[in-house]
């Protein structure tokens, strides 16, 4: 299996090191470790030769290091790594300030078909003029509109795919560096920048998840859960500036959000499966509610799916939308949150034309039933079957607006909650 290359490290800390990760060598805490929250120290020799990293000579100044606690609030270990050098031009952190030729062909390549192809034209025509003027303003925001759109070239352009990659990666996290290095206010001047960088940034790291390809079940699940602890942090900075927004031009983008929370579900795919969660799994009260909320959402992705006017908009934030200790239970790969995660890859299955999901539905589905073994292969019929299925994935003429029927059930639905 091809792997990223990098250059290894010979000064990089313990913990880089012991998980075979490019250390940038950042005192005291590397940008890992300072990501990933894990203890980090240096060997004796690295101590004793210490040097700023490269993005910070010549600054005057290590202000613009985020400590680990300014990490805290956009967690991420492998889709946000450290910062690799880049074989490009003007590559690594050195020149991640720098404006060189590769960053213009990456804006001029820059669509919202890269990361919200599901919307309609007049949206993407918005969005795009929105992001851009955001960008010319909010640095953080404009290196994460770079790297999102160097990470689909990796995708389209397989001679310059490594580089491609390595400057995704680059760009990425010196967006969230920047992101983190100032003591934000949130106003109607920068809420959109704010509300567009936690959308691009958890496209971006839900894709480099999804695109991971380890063979062992314990490595995609580490990923797995720490892209949605970072997701889950950049929920909270756009529920922040959410308010911000009711009545401004990105009033029409805020439509698109179906309200999940209060959106009942409308198939039945799945009633087999709650039914068996909630009666026969020896769970305890706690986790059946945890697993039957993650599918849930499930449902609500199938019924989005099967809709006259398709959406996979759920496909992309199931990780944010399932609780901690849902995830909790993934990572101690216990058997009954694992078949939910199944459920998930067939799902994903159904959108494997998008780029940001390909054939992470299979791989995922491989990991799960050989983990699970063959005394829980009966749970595992129904996304079975999906792969199996020949023509299995309609013709999906994507779209973000619900429709008046989705609007009507929500509004129902929210109007009870609230009565």
């Amino acid at each position: 299996m091809l792997r990223r290359r990098h250059k290894k490290s010979r000064n990089g800390c313990n913990e880089c090191k012991r998980r075979h990760y490019k250390c940038d060598e950042r005192h005291p805490v590397c940008t890992n470790c300072a990501l990933s929250e894990r203890d980090c120290s240096y060997p004796r020799a690295a101590l004793a030769t210490q040097r700023l990293p490269a993005d910070l000579v010549g600054a005057g100044s290590a202000a613009s290091s985020p400590s680990a606690s300014e990490y805290n609030s956009l967690r991420s270990s492998e889709s946000v790594p450290a910062t690799p050098e880049s074989s490009g031009a003007g590559g690594g952190a050195a020149g991640a300030d720098l404006v060189n030729v590769d960053h213009m062909s990456f804006l001029l390549h820059f669509s919202m078909d890269i990361i919200h192809a599901e919307i309609n034209d007049d949206l993407k025509q918005l969005a795009k003029r929105l992001t851009l003027q955001s960008a010319l303003v909010q640095p953080f925001l404009l290196h994460e509109v770079l790297a999102i759109s160097a990470r689909h070239l990796a995708t389209i352009d397989a001679a310059n795919a490594v580089s491609y990659r390595q400057q995704a990666t680059s760009l990425q996290t010196r967006a969230i560096q920047l992101f983190n290095s100032v003591e934000m206010v949130f106003d109607k001047s920068n809420a959109v920048a704010a509300i567009l960088f936690s959308s691009y940034l958890g496209r971006h790291a839900l894709v480099d998840t999804l695109t991971s390809r380890d063979h062992h079940i314990d490595a995609f699940l580490e990923k797995y859960a720490d892209y949605a602890q970072l997701h889950r942090g950049l929920r909270v900075v756009a529920s922040g500036v959410w308010p911000l927004l009711a009545d401004t031009e990105f009033k029409p983008l805020m439509d698109m959000n179906p309200g999940y929370e209060y959106l009942p579900t409308r198939g039945h795919e799945f009633d087999g499966l709650a039914k068996f969660i909630s009666a026969d799994s020896g769970l305890d009260p706690e986790s059946i509610d945890q697993c039957l909320d993650a599918l849930r959402f499930l449902q609500i992705a199938k019924d989005e799916i099967s809709d006259p006017r398709p959406r996979t908009l759920m496909l992309f934030i199931w990780g944010l939308m399932c609780q901690q200790p849902f995830v909790q239970m993934l990572l101690e790969k216990q058997p009954v949150a694992l078949v939910v995660l199944g459920h998930y890859a067939g799902l994903l299955h159904y959108a494997r034309h998008e780029w940001q999901i390909a054939d992470s539905g299979r791989y995922i589905f491989g990991l799960v039933s050989d983990a699970l073994g063959p005394d829980w292969a009966q749970h595992l019929t129904w996304p079975r079957t999906v792969f199996q299925a020949r023509h299995n994935v309609p013709n999906l003429n994507l779209i973000t607006d619900p429709g008046p029927e989705v609007k009507k059930l929500r509004s129902a639905s929210i109007s009870s909650m609230l009565n």
